[in-house]
This record gives structure tokens, sequence and C-alpha cells, in this order.
């Protein structure tokens, strides 16, 4: 695996769409995730509990692993979307940071009698977004090796004293990972991963003659989130297409928490018209 060529690091401001596309799908992408919140579930009973607010099952997640989730009501209506990771002694919602408020209070208005805590983790680490065909050699450069990190699969590494977690994000095009790490120990958004990087990259990896392989991507254009949060690249047909896909599955996802709550369409509740509510009333 070729390692990416040396590039300066700029602000994302001064790279047009087009330029963040190309990075994208040519070299490496590289955004701050502070658009990104987290929620930890502690206690005895939280993969009960939550398992059976969620459109996927996470009572098979093995530590490290996760899947994506949408969160629903007792009515099987979609309050938001998620994807949750299993730690040994807790569970890891991430979703966009201005659904945390929302569902931390969806969520706790659940908790009755079970031994569940929520807390708001958003503010204890910093994450850096590293996207692109060639974010793997990048990674590796640093000692961070992710070849054997399946999809949606997070692990905690050492780099430089620090204590960094990697996840391999859902991407059908271009490998994506997320870097993670304290906010009192390291601001990742400060740099100093890409720093080493470019040290790294100037001690003769790459070729002079390869385009310009790294460069910072917007938070909007790397956000994977609602159809309304798409780069400014993307063309209307295709937020058209994805807004779409989107209702699609919101659709599927209802159909499949009713199914888990009756068992089957024949046992769904019988619902009356207004009118013959109305009728009956009076008659009575």
């Amino acid at each position: 695996m070729t390692p990416p060529a040396q590039s300066e690091i700029a602000t994302a401001s001064t790279f047009s769409s087009a330029a963040q596309l190309a990075a994208l799908l040519q070299g490496i992408g590289v955004s701050r995730l502070d658009q990104m919140g987290w929620i930890r579930v502690t206690g005895k009973d939280r993969v009960r509990w939550l398992n059976g607010m969620v459109t996927n099952s996470i009572q098979q997640l093995k530590d490290g692993e996760g899947n994506y989730n949408f969160l629903l009501s007792v009515q099987g209506r979609i309050q938001g979307d998620a994807t949750i990771f299993a730690e040994p002694d807790a569970l890891l919602i991430e979703t966009a940071a201005s659904q945390v408020p929302t569902l931390t209070t969806l969520l706790d208005h659940y908790i009755i009698m079970d031994d569940v805590e929520l807390a708001d983790a958003t503010g204890s680490q910093s994450g850096l977004l590293v996207a692109g065909p060639k974010a793997t050699s990048l990674l590796a450069m640093l000692s961070l090796n992710v070849e054997d990190l399946g999809t949606l699969q997070k692990r905690t590494m050492p780099w430089n004293g620090a204590q960094i977690s990697v996840l391999h994000t859902d991407s059908p095009l271009i490998p994506r990972f997320e870097l993670w790490a304290d906010a009192n120990t390291t601001r990742l958004s400060k740099t100093p991963v890409l720093r080493s990087a470019r040290r790294k990259a100037s001690n003769g990896c790459g070729s002079s003659r390869e385009h310009r392989s790294m460069a910072p991507i917007s938070a909007t254009a790397s956000c994977r989130r609602r159809p309304d949060r798409l780069a400014p690249c993307t063309s209307p047909k295709d937020a058209t297409w994805a807004r779409r896909l989107w209702s699609v599955s919101a659709l599927v996802a209802t159909c499949i928490a009713r199914l888990a709550r009756y068992g089957s369409t024949a046992n769904y509740p019988p619902r009356e018209h207004p009118w013959r509510r109305t009728a009956s009333r009076s008659a009575s």
C-alpha cells in the first residue's frame, strides 16, 4: 500500500467542495468531529433495557462491536438515530450532538425500576475523522494498525503516551475511520496526529509528482447522518434520492417495530374509523 504524499494542511475554508470531494475519493480527507456526541449507558440492566428501545439487536454485541439503530418511542415511532458500541461495563451511543439532549431526555423517561444510568460524554473526548483510499496507510504510518479492524468495530490503542480509540465506521465507498481521545489528554483537533503524519511524509514517503492527496474537509462534508446534512458538493438530485431513502428506511423500521411488538399483522389492534366511534358512543 503506497503511503500518502506530503501535503500542507490548511483550514477547510481554503478548499473548495470539489477539492474536498477529490480528497475523499482519491487521497485522504480530514475533519474535526465536533458535530458528534456521545451518551454513556451503565448499569447491570443496560443491555436488556436499551435493546427494547432500538431497531437492531445489541444483546449479542461483544466488546468493541457496534451496530446502527433507530431509537423508538413506545409507539414504535422514530425519535433519532445512533450507532451503539459495547464496552465491558457500558454501552456507548454515538449520535449527532444536536440529538444528545433529546435522546437523553427520551431514554431517561423510561428508566423506572431498571438499574441504568445515563451520562452525556460528549465533552469528555475530542474526535478526528480520517477518510479516503489512503486513510489506512496514513494511520499505519502513525503506528495505528487498522487493517484488521472490521466495520463498526472500535479498538483502543496507545499512541505517544495517550489512549486513542479508533472506530471503523460504515462507508460503502471509501475507508472511513474516527479517532477519539480524552480531551484532557490530547486535543486531536490541534493536529498532533497530523503533524506526525506530515513529518513522516516529508521523510520520503510518497512521490513528489503525486497530486495533493490530503486535505481537511468541512464538518458538513464529513457528516454521515441525515440527508439535510449532506455535503455541499452533493447535487439536488442526490439529495432528493437520499431523503426518499431516509423516508423508506423510517417506514421499514416502523414496520419492524410493530411486528416485534404484535408478532404478525394479524395481531394488530383493530382500528375504527372516527365516524364509527362517534356513532357507537351516541348509541350508548
